[in-house]
């Protein structure tokens, strides 16, 4: 029997068995020796390859990357080229196999790399259309864009489905976990929040993974696919805007039932939006849920006496420092620095800052040494 038919057989004996506390610990062993030959399946590719199934990598330039992934036709070369201005700055490049085209979006300062996946169809996660390729490339990305045409709508939950098959998450965030391997005292399971599992079968799973001594500390509650995934790490959490393209091909009665069916399930409505990259209409929207959904801010610098640099700003992380933005200078400005002064989120203009301070989207900073 290949690893292949072993894994179809506990999948079918999974659906099969029933779901309650007397079976939690069983359905946990099987879910567990699913997630342990799909990493052998893995590893035993990557020997015969020489590339593993979750290494393509895409060259990623700029200040974040984002992909378009969808199925064919639905308009995601004509959203790359309005995003990027960019039909002579797009260029085609090969990963394996495959061709995917890039383009660089110019927002707020950050320069945003934007990839057009080949298109794939339901069933991409087993292999379909060269879809594990695709899927692949996608785990390297900042940010996807689930490109559907409005008149298909249900594309967006076909194509989430294939992502979440390939372990790709969508607007989810990884639960806390702690894993340690120690030198004794067996496996020690500890929490900071109820859990749904019980502490032996968390210890069953860390066994089935020849984990002897171990600690494991939780501080979310979670599920038997989040401690596997802790310990071979084969999840992958990425944000995700669900665009919803050509609407400038139906009326806009029809827009407006499509949108409000769209939007009644959906748990975040911000990521969601509505546009026609043919006619350019709420593009320049997309591009402000594109940098907002990356968590980037531009911090403009200044020089004593001068005016600050509106041109070239630092492009950061939300939640970035004083000391983050003297890194991303140069990482000797580190020790330089004894403080800065800062305009805009401070008490008052030119407010003297430690560098622990959180600086916010636009400040101006003058870095003193």
């Amino acid at each position: 029997m290949t690893v292949e038919e072993r894994i179809k057989e506990l999948e079918e004996k999974l659906a099969k068995t029933p779901k309650n506390k007397g079976t939690e610990t069983d359905l946990a062993k099987i879910k567990t020796q699913i997630s342990l030959l799909k990493s052998q399946s893995e590893l035993r590719k990557t020997k015969k390859s020489g590339i593993s199934a979750y290494g393509y990598s895409l060259r990623k330039k700029g200040d974040a990357t984002c992909v378009l992934i969808g199925t064919p036709s639905v308009g995601k070369s004509t959203l790359l080229n309005k995003l990027t201005n960019a039909h002579s700055a797009t260029a085609d490049y090969e990963f394996t196999t495959l061709f995917a085209i890039q383009g660089m979006l110019t927002y707020e300062g950050a320069k945003i790399q934007i990839i057009d996946l080949p298109g794939i169809l339901e069933g991409a996660a087993s292999g379909t259309g060269r879809g594990k390729e695709v899927l692949a490339a996608a785990r390297n990305a900042d940010l996807m864009l689930i490109v559907s045409d409005i008149k298909r709508p249900q594309l967006k939950d076909i194509i989430s489905g294939e992502l979440k098959k390939a372990g790709i998450f969508l607007n989810m965030t990884a639960p806390k976990i702690s894993l340690k391997k120690t030198i004794k005292n067996g496996i020690v399971v500890k929490s900071t929040v109820k859990q749904r599992l019980t502490r032996n079968t968390i210890a069953e799973i860390l066994r089935m993974h020849k984990l002897v001594n171990a600690e494991i500390i939780l501080f979310d509650t979670v599920d038997v696919d989040d401690i596997n995934n802790a310990i071979i790490g084969n999840k992958v959490y990425a944000g995700a805007i669900y665009v919803y393209n050509k609407i400038d091909t139906i009326s806009k009665e029809e827009v407006s039932e499509i949108k409000k069916a769209s939007l009644q399930k959906a748990q975040d409505k911000k990521n969601y939006a509505f546009i026609s990259a043919k006619t350019n209409k709420n593009l320049d929207e997309l591009k402000a849920l594109i940098f907002s959904k990356l968590n980037l801010m531009a911090i403009y610098t200044k020089k004593t006496n001068k005016a600050p640099d509106m041109e070239a700003p630092l492009i950061l992380k939300k939640g970035a420092t004083i000391r983050d933005a003297c890194f991303k200078i140069h990482k000797d400005f580190v020790d330089k620095t004894a403080f800065a002064k800062v305009w805009g989120s401070s008490r008052y203009d030119g407010q003297k800052l430690s560098m622990k301070y959180k600086l916010h989207h636009k400040d101006i900073i003058e870095l003193c040494f």
